[in-house]
């Protein structure tokens, strides 16, 4: 949690399967801080290490540049694309994933 602030990183467990999705919100005045690299660094970490999952997953908007390249120096892949995923306010989006496999952090630790 960012100090004076509510803001928080997110997982949805699918318990045995130890696989999570992952997901945040920061603030616009916390952007471009780096804030939220070195939360989801830490969190990876976490779930990895200490809650023995396998793999992490992200969804987000294509357009969200800035949370690809968090997530892409965080060593996430680009996965794939599901079109017309998400209605928001009227207008249909498309979602990218993105995937994080333990065995792919481990190789950037050696």
């Amino acid at each position: 949690m960012l100090p004076n602030s509510s803001e928080t990183i997110r997982t949805s467990d699918s318990g045995h399967k130890k696989r999570s999705e992952i997901g945040y919100a920061l603030n616009r005045h916390y952007w471009g801080q780096g804030y939220m690299q070195e939360a989801l660094t830490f969190f990876t970490h976490y779930l990895f290490d200490e809650l023995g999952l396998r793999r992490l997953e992200a969804d987000i908007n294509p357009d969200n540049v800035a949370s690809a390249r968090v997530l892409t120096k965080a060593g996430f892949i680009k996965e794939g694309l599901l079109r017309h995923r998400w209605e928001f306010d009227g207008a249909v989006n498309d979602s990218e994933i993105y995937g994080l496999l333990k065995s792919d952090l481990d190789k950037t630790r050696d």
